[in-house]
Formats: structure tokens, sequence, C-alpha cells
């Protein structure tokens, strides 16, 4: 019977010191926990201040995984979570898309630890064109500990990214690059007619003021050094004329060379002698060149060489 009592109260003892032994374990875990999570805070409202503080975001991702099981979602950032997981399923832009970014971003500035929405900030991201940006929000997800498969996944899309982001550097540049095609076609083609003559009047005569011809003049167009010239020259004139005007005129004179504004492709802009404004184009073979807004309006044919 002593034995009986003397075991029971061994037993009793032996449990008040285990009880002990747990409550002195557990306060300290309690404590750090505690502690965890305040510094934890701390980062957060720091990161709210500088969003593009990236160092901070990984090091916030990185001490949530000791207490991720502890971690509750702010009712906040559930909200403007599911706000962006509606946008992003009835977006039709990627304007509206943006939209979306917008609610994920304000998720993650209260939960910056969430994993499931930088997922999804890196898939509203992709749909609104900001590839950089999603291949960003994919690797944070990533530091947040997701299953083997569902970083697999996430590597991929990484990969997936980088494809889109060459077609859109390619699609972007196609355009300049055709303009800089056309403009090396174009300076080809001119320079092909280097010293070319396109004649307008061959031969036009001038009246006096009695009706008579007192002179005859050759009118042509000339490319030099890529620029357009409007030529006029003398071919003749009546000898009484020719006294009246002394040397000012005479058969042969080149009486005007006007240049112009250089082509852009295969037109050029002109402005004759009396200040009217026109366009001159020259045909794709080359072979005639059609001013338009002046008083002729037939084309000028291309000569290899001018009347005398």
């Amino acid at each position: 019977m002593k034995k009986t009592g003397m075991f029971a109260c061994i037993m009793l003892l032996t449990g008040l010191a285990l009880q002990t032994a747990r409550a002195q374990s557990t306060a300290p875990a309690g404590a750090a926990v505690a502690r965890s999570k305040a510094t934890l805070a701390d980062l957060v409202k720091r990161l709210q201040s500088a969003p593009a503080d990236d160092a901070l975001r990984e090091r916030i991702i990185k001490r949530s995984l000791r207490i991720k099981k502890r971690l509750v979602i702010p009712e906040q950032a559930r909200q403007s979570y599911i706000e962006g997981e509606t946008i992003v399923k009835s977006a039709k832009s990627q304007a509206q898309e943006a939209l979306a970014v917008d609610s994920f971003q304000k998720a993650l500035a209260a939960a910056p630890w969430w994993g499931d929405a930088y997922y999804d900030l890196a898939t509203a991201q992709e749909l609104a064109g900001r590839y950089d940006d999603a291949q960003a929000a994919l690797k944070f997800y990533l530091m947040t500990g997701p299953s083997e498969k569902d970083a697999r996944a996430a590597q991929d899309r990484i990969y997936a990214l980088d494809a889109k982001k060459k077609l859109a550097a390619a699609q972007a540049s196609a355009p300049t690059m055709a303009a800089a095609q056309q403009k090396a076609d174009d300076d080809r083609f001119l320079a092909s007619l280097e010293g070319v003559k396109f004649l307008c009047y061959d031969g036009m005569t001038t009246p006096d003021r009695d009706g008579r011809d007192c002179a005859k003049e050759v009118w042509w167009f000339e490319v030099k050094g890529g620029i357009l010239h409007y030529l006029n020259k003398i071919v003749w004139l009546r000898p009484d004329y020719q006294a009246f005007v002394g040397s000012a005129k005479y058969p042969g004179k080149l009486w005007m060379d006007l240049a112009y504004d250089p082509f852009k492709g295969r037109m050029a802009r002109v402005t004759d002698s009396l200040g009217r404004t026109f366009t001159a184009e020259i045909s794709a073979d080359g072979a005639t060149l059609t001013p338009t807004g002046v008083f002729w309006s037939s084309p000028c044919q291309r000569v290899a060489s001018l009347p005398e």
C-alpha cells in the first residue's frame, strides 16, 4: 500500500514537471513567432512606401516562409485579389487588363508573401502586354515556395514570355525596317535617274503683241544631285525681236534653272518662277514625269538629249 502511494506521488510529480517543461518551451517559441510577425509587419509597411524595392520584397517573402502556416491573408488583400480575378475574366482590352494589374498589386501591398496573387498578377500583366513585369511577378511567385509541379509551370511561363517579347520586338521594328528598305529603294531609283531629262515643251512659241511668233523655247525637268531642276532654254528668236531684247536673250541661252525640294520617294515639290507651287512625280519605270497643279497636265517624256 505504501509502495502504491509512493508510485502515485512520483507519477504526479513527473507530470507536473513535464507540463512545466512544455510551458517553458512553448513560451519562447510563441514569443519568437510574435516577434517574427511584428518584424514582418514592419517590413510590409516599409515596402508599401517603396513598392519598387525588390530586395525588400524578397526579404519579406523569405521571412514569411518561416511562419507561413501562421500567416493570415488580410481581408483588404483578399478583396483586391477577387476584384483582380473578376476583371481578368471580363476584360476585353489591354487597358481593362491594366485595371486587374492594379487590383493584384493592391492585394500584394497588403500581403506581399501571397504566392497566388503573384501568379495571377503575372497573368494580368501578360494580357496587358507587360511581359517584363509578368516575368518579374513569376519570379517572386517562385520565391514563395510553390509545389514542384507549379514551380515547373511558372518557369515554363517565364520562357514563353521570352518568346512573346521577341515577337513583340520584331513586330515593333517591322515598320522601321520597311521604311528603311523603302528609302534604300528610293535612293537607288533616284541615283539611276541622275542627269536624266524629261522634256515638257519642244519649241514652245511665244507670240508678240501682234500675235506673231517671236521666240521658241524648250522646257524640261532634270535630276541633278537628287534635286529636281526646272529649266528653260531659248532655241530661236525672231531677228527683230532679238534686236529688241539685246543680249538678255539669245538662241542657246539657258534662260531659267530653278532647283527645288529634294525628292521624297518619286515625288518632288516644285515652285515655278511665278510663285506657283505644284508637285512632280516620276513614273515607276522612270519614263515620264507628271507635274500636277500647273497650267499643263500632260506627262513630260524622258529624252536622251534636248532639241537644239
